[in-house]
């Protein structure tokens, strides 16, 4: 119920930078977590404006059978009386993002999507009363054995949508935010051939839940695979031990693809709950020092070595946490 009503809040929050002309937060906006198993019905615009298609990585393929692909700054041919097609869709190569639209009012096609070496199916049909204008496709959250028994699966997948909707929930709603802190550390730790940027950290308190967003640059000409329900990180507690290593916390809660394609900067979300034995972790954002660990699939030459990880400019504890 609470998934629901944040991602509710999410399209109204939308609704309020768009013109009053614009259909209602549930026609126009829509979140779909991926299943190669679902077929997803998508009413496409018609007379006027785009429906937009936005996936967690670039897709590597498209197929379908009436649809004309145009790719981002050729000219479009005039298909209005091609009845051999029935839609037109603009696509920028290596983009998460594409728009489609309808040419006539019976337009109907599958359209196939090739992402992360799965195909999933979404199901064309020209509307032209209340078309999706934008569809965000998200992989499906896994959640992991980490968490704490006092936190339902449910309530992490809550404070992983909260934290991925916070910039609009911080300026529509920040009395949704209470209980919440966040900071944005920019640390990055070098490996062999990719880095990774821990882009932010969001404490909720009450489920005693640290949601991480980190930024994963591949820079290898190859793929790399990583095993996302695997994620974890070492935190430096705020007085170190030197007779013990920093704590490790496994992951509780997963949103990511587990691919890294050539040449990339792919996003990833997670979350760490509680302790080992069941307890408070009491960690703090703004103090604590994370390492972001990713369990790769693949491994580079045995003759690289990772690079010792880089700080950037941290959030200074003294001036407060961020809120």
């Amino acid at each position: 119920m609470k998934y629901l009503l944040y991602t509710t809040f999410l399209a109204v929050a939308a609704t309020q930078l768009l013109a009053d002309d614009v259909p209602s937060p549930s026609s126009f906006l829509r979140s779909f977590s991926l299943d190669e198993r679902t077929p997803y019905q998508i009413p496409v615009a018609l007379h006027r404006g785009l429906t937009t298609l936005i996936f967690p990585e670039a897709p590597q393929n498209f197929a379908a059978a009436r649809i004309a692909f145009v790719e981002a700054g050729q000219t479009a041919p005039d298909y209005t009386n091609d009845d051999r097609i029935d839609f037109v869709m603009l696509t920028h190569r290596g983009s998460t993002s594409c728009s489609i639209r309808a040419l006539k009012p019976e337009a109907q096609d599958t359209l196939s999507v090739f992402l992360n070496g799965k195909v999933y199916q979404l199901f064309l049909h020209a509307d032209s009363d209340q078309p999706l204008l934008t569809v965000d496709f998200n992989y499906r959250p896994t959640t992991g054995v980490a968490s704490s028994s006092t936190v339902s699966p449910n309530g992490l997948i809550d404070c992983l949508t909260r934290a991925k909707a916070y910039p609009i929930l911080a300026k529509y709603y920040p009395d949704q935010l209470d209980g919440i802190i966040h900071v944005a550390p920019n640390r990055v730790v070098a490996y062999p051939d990719f880095r990774v940027q821990l882009s932010d950290v969001f404490r909720f308190e009450e489920a005693d839940t640290l949601v991480f967003h980190v930024l994963l640059q591949n820079q290898s000409d190859q793929e790399i695979r990583y095993q996302r329900s695997e994620l974890s990180v070492r935190v430096e507690p705020q007085t170190p031990d030197l007779d013990q290593p920093p704590p490790l916390y496994r992951a509780s809660v997963v949103d990511a693809s587990g691919l890294m394609p050539p040449k990339s900067v792919t996003s990833a979300w997670f979350a760490i709950t509680g302790t080992r034995t069941g307890g408070r972790n009491e960690l703090d954002p703004a103090r604590n020092i994370f390492t972001v660990l990713i369990p790769r699939t693949n491994f580079p030459p045995s003759n690289a070595v990772a690079s010792n990880a880089k700080k950037l400019p941290v959030h200074d504890p003294k001036d407060g946490p961020h809120r």
